[in-house]
């Protein structure tokens, strides 16, 4: 399900990364559509089947960007496209 599904209808998604030192200092990026192509999947045992896809991001119109930084640290206003 998720992003398989996603991959197989050829359906972009919206991700979100982020990197925490601590609660009030981090970094989040928002990268609003992103295609996922059709991935293979290896069955690796009895873990279950684990899936990596080679994500293409596109500029998005009703954004208005490939992507945002948030830089949430002291100072206000720290959001850059």
């Amino acid at each position: 399900g998720g992003l398989l599904d996603d991959a197989t209808a050829g359906n972009p998604v919206s991700l979100t990364y982020g990197y925490a030192i601590d609660a009030g200092t981090r970094l989040v990026v928002t990268v609003p559509q992103v295609h996922l192509p059709r991935p293979k999947l290896p069955v690796d045992g009895p873990g279950g089947i684990s899936a990596q896809f080679k994500i293409q991001a596109a500029h998005d119109d009703a954004a208005g960007c490939l992507c945002t930084f948030e830089l949430h640290n002291d100072l206000s206003g720290s959001t850059y496209q």
